[in-house]
């Protein structure tokens, strides 16, 4: 029965980490794309000065920081695509609807985040439990 117990205990700790590395990594995502307001005002800023090269810069955070799926990432790629080809105009076409596409994301953000962790913390507990029931 110590046995069974342990063994149950070892795997539920385990189904606990990997959930916690999970929803910390969520936790990371979301709180790396806080700052994404900030990022756009320097993205139309070097729009508004006509530089590909400082855009690309700024395109940068978006594309460290920003999910994978975001819409954010996917308007700053396009629009830094148009301003290599010197089209400014298209690039701000692209960027326009970006502060919405912005906040969708950080709620995107904040509800992945919430349910990771909501995942996580019953395995957190019954691992617990069975560590000391172990």
């Amino acid at each position: 029965m110590t046995r069974l117990v342990t063994a149950v205990a070892v795997v539920t700790v385990y189904v606990a980490l990997v959930l916690t590395i999970t929803a910390s990594t969520e936790l990371r995502v979301r709180d790396g794309f806080r700052d994404a307001p900030v990022h756009h005002s320097a993205f139309l800023a070097a729009l508004d000065r006509g530089s590909a090269r400082d855009t690309a810069e700024a395109a940068r955070w978006f594309t460290g920081n920003g999910a994978a799926s975001s819409r954010t990432r996917a308007s700053i790629s396009l629009a830094t695509s148009a301003t290599e080809d010197g089209e400014f105009d298209l690039a701000r076409r692209f960027v326009r609807d970006l502060p919405a596409a912005v906040e969708r994301d950080q709620a995107n953000l904040d509800r992945e985040t919430r349910q990771a962790w909501s995942a996580a913390w019953p395995w957190l507990v019954v691992g617990k439990l069975g560590c000391a029931a172990s």
